[in-house]
């Protein structure tokens, strides 16, 4: 099978920085990533290193336009037991 058509430009994949070296901030970012196993890693990168430091930048990012990013910052708090009736309002 050959395929005749309009020659297209490659695709490149998204760049996806060291998660072991990414602040929190940058680890919660990711909860955008088009890719869902690198929103998956990035939400067990910040509950493997628990602390409260995770906590703040997740609520903040429940008040993202992004589903996606909601559901991971949910997620992320549910897993480090810091979830709360004030975090589904």
């Amino acid at each position: 099978v050959s395929y005749v058509g309009e020659p297209t430009t490659p695709l490149t994949p998204p760049t996806v920085p060291n998660q072991k070296a990414a602040s929190v901030e940058e680890l919660v970012a990711l909860f955008d990533h088009p890719n869902m196993e690198t929103r998956m890693r990035a939400v067990d990168e910040i509950v493997d290193r628990g602390g409260s430091t995770a906590f703040a930048p997740m609520r903040d990012a429940l008040a993202s336009p992004s589903p996606l990013v909601r559901a991971q910052a949910l997620w992320g708090l549910k897993r480090l037991a810091e979830l709360s009736s004030t975090d589904l309002a």
